[in-house]
This record gives C-alpha cells, structure tokens and sequence, in this order.
C-alpha cells in the first residue's frame, strides 16, 4: 500500500535550512563555504540549544571571533582547561554574552551540561541555570 506522501527528491538541507544570501553573508564574515562549515553555521544560528562545534582546523572559531568580537565579555574567549571557567560562564550569562570555550576535546566537565542544555529554571522574574553547586543568573 502507498500513503502518498509528497517527497522532495533529492532534498539538499543546507539550501532548505538556510538561503543562499545568509550563506555569503557568513564567507564574508570569513565562513569556509564548504558544506561541513555552512552546517555549523546553521547550527550556530538555527540552533535551540548552544552548539557544540567539532572544529579540528579552527575555521568556525575565527568564523564566530569575527561574527562575535561586539558581544564577547571583556576578557574575550577561554579555554576548557581556565582555572576560573566557572566564573567566566557565570559572568558571560548573567551579562548576556557570547562564551566561546576553545580546547575542548573528547570529555565535556560536567558543569557545562545544564547550559548546553539549557535547563533553565525561573524564580521569581529571573532566570537561573544551575552550574556546578550554586545556581548562576541567566540573561
């Protein structure tokens, strides 16, 4: 039996997720154009949760340096293994900028799943997202 279902033969999902104009928009914010960097490109802008970003040539981080430098906190991106992670996430949120944490590898600390997942919880008019052992403003 046939449900005649319309299906899109041969379906491209960067073009249906993403046109062509935000596409050059991104190379010229020095995006590669290849299909690997227009997905997390989507992923980046698309995304309901924040992107965790296979990166192993460092495109998409120059990429979001050059889109982001107006939003990152003052002292600009860290690294997984910064000592005071912790309280540049709290500060990046409660601020409402951008985080940018390079030198991930194979293991994520564990502190940092509620706020990819973001697993937001409101008290009052504010919102929180636990972090570790305290709860951390979100804005």
């Amino acid at each position: 039996d046939t449900f005649n279902i319309s299906v899109t033969e041969n379906l491209d999902v960067n073009k249906f997720l993403c046109d062509d104009s935000t596409i050059a928009e991104w190379n010229s914010q020095t995006l590669p154009k290849d299909e690997l960097s227009v997905q997390n490109g989507i992923l980046v802008s698309s995304a309901t949760r924040w992107p965790l970003i296979i990166d192993p040539q460092g495109q998409a981080a120059q990429w979001l340096k050059h889109r982001e430098v107006d939003n990152f906190p003052y002292f600009g991106t860290t690294s997984i293994s910064e000592p005071r992670l912790r309280d540049q996430l709290k500060y990046a949120m409660q601020e409402g900028k951008t985080l940018l944490i390079e030198g991930v590898e194979e293991e994520l600390d564990p502190m940092l799943d509620p706020v990819l997942e973001k697993n937001l919880f409101k008290q009052g008019k504010t919102y929180y997202v636990k972090l570790g052992d305290e709860d951390a403003e979100f804005d």
